[in-house]
């Protein structure tokens, strides 16, 4: 996102869809947050309010095995 924004902050993230982001191990959830609300805020998108961004892990399923599918382990 660094092409999109001029920050050295967003190089390790990569939109992948609405309101979702891919971040490397080095990213640090809560300061990304804070440069990201700041960017947000300083283009207006807030209509003159301060914009607020949360910025959380996304709770994955364990994968499943369909059934008649061969199992991994034989």
């Amino acid at each position: 996102m660094r092409n999109f924004t001029g920050s050295a902050e967003f190089d390790d993230t990569l939109p992948t869809g609405d309101g979702r982001m891919e971040a490397g191990l080095q990213v640090e959830p809560a300061r990304l947050a804070a440069s990201m609300s700041e960017w947000f805020t300083k283009r207006g998108k807030g209509n003159g309010q301060p914009v607020k961004l949360e910025i959380r892990e996304e709770e994955t399923a364990p994968p499943t095995v369909a059934a008649g599918a061969p199992d991994a382990s034989s």
